[in-house]
């Protein structure tokens, strides 16, 4: 149960950074609209936002091994 309560507020956290990010994006293609620059690069605007307080830490990628069992 703290498991699942964990990991919902570590989605609530992504979906928010997630919003912020969509948001950005919008604005910056907006005026690269705006002044008919299509050639603008995203990459060359600073982020608007500070960086995530708790990076999500890296795992190893679990491998499973399906048995060979006919179902």
């Amino acid at each position: 149960m703290q498991e699942n309560e964990r990991l919902r507020k570590a989605a609530e956290l992504l979906d928010q950074e997630n919003k912020v990010l969509l948001n950005e994006l919008k604005q910056r293609l907006a005026a690269a609209a705006a002044t008919g620059n299509s050639s603008i690069l995203i990459s060359t605007c600073p982020p608007q936002h500070p960086p995530h307080p708790n990076p999500r830490p890296t795992r190893k990628p679990r491998i499973f091994e399906l048995s060979s069992a006919v179902f």
